[in-house]
């Protein structure tokens, strides 16, 4: 019988676990197989010349007598030698004194340090630049015999974990605003921020599209601590994301976000795929300020299961319903949570303004037929019957915005030039909609510039500084006050 041990990437990230994927050849089950696991460091000697240089070739007298003296080559050691011969007890005053008597090589078997023995490891920063080593040994539970040759397998060195690459405001009066966190609550109205996000679901970022991106960067174990720690830093008071899997969400996003004062809705499309962790699927989570808000009620929606298709289509042009309806019929589903701000110094009791629509939304299909090797898609006009305006296109239309943000806009539609970075394709599929005689933008988060994204790791989204294919999109509302016909609105039973 065979074991073959996989490792999420062969570069370990601080912070990130490596969580080992045994496979049997032919398949053995779990019930039939114990495993146990071994881990070790490789102990990190520097240059006693070189301090910034690993050491490869050690002082053998010194060893002998319990100190160190180390080099990064034995080319430095004969160099050194002259000097460090004089250490030694009764030192030979021969000029012709060999250093090879003396110089040895690292004995692999002493280099290394037993670090832990659970299933999986998580680097820390005493492992940066060290390799790191798994032992694997499939047993017999009953009778305690070996299954399998023991399996041993190094890794890269490892690597600290990448600095935030952050993101500031743009707010309108004051341009070059340098963080993030703003008043919500203000003398002349209420103020909220809402940030759009596709993640990436993990099962899509498996697929091979994504070859361009370090493995390392393209693990959920990475892409996770990362999409997390950027997404509390922009500090939002509604977080609406995409594409995020389901196992995701119950075991990692919903309880990481409550930490930070949000409550979630969710979402899942009925399609799954089985992955380790079970049958999964991808949906669309809300989060939001559970001192600011208060749910209302919440609406669910799958497209496919659309009540009176034909009266939706009705209005199209007869040759444009077959394409349509298909697109409908995809599983694609929508979430919509109704929230009431809390006012402040009640007791927690919220009121909501009927008149206020805010929506979110990724466009998953580019309505274009001709071919487009190069992958940029020409601007397209977004179009809708809703009373609804975009939050980026409104408030790059305004003057003052400085020309290195105006240069990252689509100078036609004032929509951001992308919001999706791939090898394949680059253009905007996301947006930030909002009734604009009840809310006005009063901020925006800066765009990504294609520059940076060309020039950084692997070219193109998802890479090491930036988690998901897609940019994060935030805009900063103010509610303006409402007219006494919008205050008689009621919503709807269902949509």
């Amino acid at each position: 019988m065979e074991m073959v041990v996989t490792l999420p990437s062969t570069k370990p990230v601080v912070g990130c676990d490596m969580i080992p994927y045994v496979r049997f050849t032919p398949p053995l089950p779990r019930p039939l197989y114990k495993l146990s696991y071994t881990w070790d460091r490789k102990i990190k000697k520097f240059c006693s010349v070189h301090p910034s240089e690993l050491a490869t070739v050690e002082c053998n007298v010194c060893a002998k007598l319990g100190q160190s003296y180390n080099c990064c080559s034995v080319k430095c050691y004969k160099e050194a030698w002259p000097t460090h011969k004089h250490s030694h007890p009764n030192p030979s005053t021969s000029p012709e004194s060999d250093y090879r008597d003396s110089v040895l090589e690292y004995d692999d078997s002493r280099q290394w340090e037993w670090v832990g023995s659970s299933e999986f490891y998580k680097p820390s920063e005493k492992d940066v630049n060290c390799i790191l080593r798994v032992t694997c040994v499939a047993q017999d539970p009953a009778e305690g015999t070996p299954l399998a040759p023991v399996y041993i397998k190094e890794t890269d060195p490892v690597i600290p974990f990448p600095p935030l690459c952050g993101r500031c405001m743009i707010e309108s009066g004051s341009y070059q605003k340098s963080h993030l966190n703003f008043e919500t609550q203000s003398s002349d109205g209420f103020t909220f921020s809402v940030l759009s996000y596709n993640i990436l679901a993990d099962f899509y970022a498996r697929l091979g599209k994504h070859n361009y991106c370090p493995d390392w960067a393209c693990t959920w174990e990475y892409r996770k601590k990362n999409l997390l720690r950027e997404i509390i830093n922009y500090s939002a008071d509604i977080i609406c994301l995409q594409e995020v899997q389901s196992d995701h969400f119950d075991i990692f996003l919903e309880s990481e976000l409550k930490k930070e004062g949000y409550s979630a809705r969710y979402k899942k499309k009925k399609s799954e795929l089985y992955t380790s962790n079970g049958s999964v699927s991808e949906g669309c989570a809300i989060f939001y300020r559970c001192e600011l808000f208060k749910e209302i009620t919440k609406y669910e929606l799958e497209f496919d299961q659309i009540e009176n298709e034909e009266k939706v289509l009705e209005n199209l042009e007869p040759e444009e319903r077959p394409i349509r309806l298909k697109r409908l019929q995809k599983d694609n589903v929508a979430l919509i949570v109704i929230l009431g701000a809390i006012k402040p110094g009640s007791t927690g009791d919220g009121f909501h303004d009927p008149h206020m629509l805010l929506l979110k939304g990724r466009i998953t299909h580019i309505p274009a037929e001709k071919e487009n090797p190069v992958g940029i898609w020409a601007c397209l006009k977004l179009e809708h019957s809703l009373d609804l305006v975009s939050a980026y296109a409104s408030f790059f239309k305004l003057d003052g915005i400085e020309e290195k943000h105006l240069k990252r806009m689509n100078r036609q539609n004032h929509e951001p030039l992308f919001t999706n970075y791939t090898e394949e394709f680059r253009g905007t599929l996301d947006y930030i909609l909002h009734t604009a005689d009840s809310l006005k933008v009063e901020g925006l988060l800066e765009l990504v510039d294609s520059g940076s994204v060309a020039s950084g790791e692997g070219g193109y989204l998802p890479s090491p500084k930036w988690s998901s294919d897609h940019i994060a999109l935030m805009a900063k509302f103010r509610v303006k006050p409402p007219s006494p016909s919008e205050l008689a609105l009621s919503l709807p039973q269902k949509i």
